[in-house]
């Protein structure tokens, strides 16, 4: 058995939905409307599980601060901010 080529889906897409002889040649009679019915059943939504896999009980990681910044107003040197 031979494998299938891209030319052979041309050809078998020209026969059913262009009618084929003269009519494939034309861009035009092709019968876009009756391929996309053909395959649209293909695209719809298929029903799935929608359930969240992995433990109930694990907690969200927390995160770490930004390490190394000092605000200017700690700096050494610098005068401290008063909150009065």
């Amino acid at each position: 058995m031979q494998a299938r080529t891209a030319g052979d889906l041309i050809v078998r897409l020209r026969s059913r939905y262009a009618g084929g002889g003269d009519a494939a040649a034309d861009e035009r009679a092709f019968q876009w409307h009756m391929l996309d019915q053909a395959t649209s059943p293909f695209f719809l939504a298929a029903p799935g599980i929608n359930c969240m896999l992995g433990p109930l009980d694990a907690q969200a990681k927390v995160r770490a601060g930004a390490a190394g910044t000092v605000p200017m107003a700690w700096c050494p040197g610098t005068q401290q901010p008063s909150f009065a």
